[in-house]
């Protein structure tokens, strides 16, 4: 609930801001701005481009060899306590 709260203004100003730039552009152009952003959301709720999206908004990168192992049992500490003893995450 509390991160509801958090994101909602963010979320409140982003659409006021997008329906204000899109109103000022040309029909099409404001269509394929809706659009456009309409089907990205879409792709990213649905984890389709989340490894692009974390490396372009957090400049992420694939871990090395040596991260992985350095990082490995913490990694598997926090896999096995949230994915419910499964063991299984992905790490981008």
């Amino acid at each position: 609930m509390l991160k509801v709260l958090a994101l909602t203004p963010a979320v409140v100003v982003s659409t006021v801001l997008t329906c204000l730039v899109g109103a000022l552009l040309p029909p099409l152009a404001g269509l394929v701005l809706l659009v456009g952003g309409l089907t990205l959301t879409a792709l990213l709720a649905a984890g389709v481009l989340e490894k692009q999206a974390v490396r372009v908004l957090y400049g992420a990168r694939d871990l090395s060899p040596a991260e992985a192992c350095a990082l490995a049992p913490g990694l598997r500490t926090w896999s096995h306590s949230r994915c419910g003893g499964q063991g299984r995450v992905l790490i981008w």
